[in-house]
C-alpha cells in the first residue's frame, strides 16, 4: 500500500514539474506530422504557386511556416523572388526574428509579420504576405472582399482592413499591431500595401491566397462596369464557404502540381 501511495505521490510531482517547465506530456497532431525536409520543400514551391498565381513581386513578399510546437518559422531569403525560391535557401528564425538555422542567407526585414501573427495566433501554422494589385488595389480604397463570386466567399465576416500606415512593418511594434487588427480572422487587407493571409496549414493557406486575388479581380472588374446589382446570400455564402475548404488539399495538390523546384 505505501508503494503505490509513494509511486502516485511522484508521479503527481513530477506531472507538476514538467508543468512549470513549459514540457509538455503531449505531442500535437503538427508535432507527429512533422518532417522538415518535406516541409521545407512543401514551402518552397508554396511561393512558387503563389508566384504563378497573381502574387509575384520580384524579390518582395513571403510566406512561413510554424515549427510546431514553437513560434519559431521557416521562411525565405530576401534574395530570392518568389519564382526562385528553394528549400535549401530557407531560414529559420526564432521568435524575435534572430536567425538560428538554416542557410545563413539575408533575411526579410518584414519578418516581424510572422513573428507577431506566430504569437497571437497559436491556432496558425503558415502566414503569407504579399502584394497582390487587385487586393492592394482594394484596400487602398477602404475596401474589403464581397460576396460576388465564389471565390470570395472565403473572405466574407473573416476579413479586416489595417489603414493605420502603408510602411513596412520592420519592427514587433508594427508586427503586433497587424496581428490585433487581424484578430480571428484569415484576411488583413493592408492599404497601399499588400496582404496578409494566415491558415492552419501551408495548403490552406496558399489557396486562400489565390482565391483571393481572383475574388478581387472580379469586384474590380465589377466595379469597373459600374458596380454589381447582385451579391451572394448567406445561405449562398455558407454552402460555398464549406464546399471550397473541404476542396481545399485537392486544389492546392493541382496547383503544386504546375510548379518544379528544378
Amino acid at each position: 500500500m505505501n508503494f503505490w501511495r509513494k509511486t502516485i505521490g511522484l508521479l503527481v510531482i513530477f506531472t507538476l514539474l514538467l508543468s512549470f517547465t513549459g514540457i509538455a506530456l503531449t505531442t500535437t497532431a503538427a508535432e507527429a506530422e512533422y518532417n522538415e525536409a518535406a516541409m521545407k520543400d512543401k514551402l518552397a514551391k508554396a511561393h512558387r504557386v503563389l508566384a504563378m498565381n497573381g502574387h509575384d513581386d520580384w524579390l518582395y513578399g513571403h510566406m512561413s511556416f510554424r515549427v510546431p510546437g514553437t513560434n519559431n518559422f521557416w521562411i525565405k531569403s530576401s534574395t530570392q523572388s518568389l519564382d526562385g525560391v528553394t528549400s535549401d535557401a530557407l531560414i529559420l528564425l526564432d521568435s524575435d526574428c534572430n536567425p538560428i538555422g538554416g542557410s545563413g542567407l539575408k533575411k526579410h526585414i518584414e519578418a516581424f509579420i510572422h513573428a507577431e501573427m506566430y504569437k497571437a495566433r497559436p491556432d496558425v501554422m503558415a502566414v503569407i504576405h504579399t502584394h497582390p494589385p487587385n487586393a492592394t488595389a482594394l484596400a487602398s480604397m477602404g475596401m474589403m472582399i464581397e460576396s460576388l463570386s465564389n471565390d470570395a466567399v472565403m473572405f466574407i465576416n473573416d476579413q479586416a482592413l489595417y489603414t493605420k500606415t502603408s510602411a513596412l512593418i520592420t519592427n514587433a511594434e508594427m508586427g503586433a499591431d497587424l496581428a490585433k487588427t487581424l484578430g480571428k480572422n484569415r484576411l488583413l487587407l493592408i492599404r497601399n500595401h499588400g496582404i496578409v493571409m494566415v491558415g492552419d496549414s501551408i495548403e490552406q493557406a496558399v489557396v486562400a491566397a489565390v482565391f483571393l486575388e481572383k475574388a478581387a479581380e472580379f469586384q474590380i472588374i465589377c466595379l469597373q462596369a459600374g458596380g454589381a446589382k447582385y451579391s451572394a446570400s448567406d445561405k449562398e455564402i455558407e454552402r460555398s464557404r464549406n464546399n471550397r475548404i473541404s476542396q481545399t488539399k485537392g486544389m492546392y495538390n493541382y496547383l503544386e502540381s504546375k510548379v518544379s523546384l528544378d
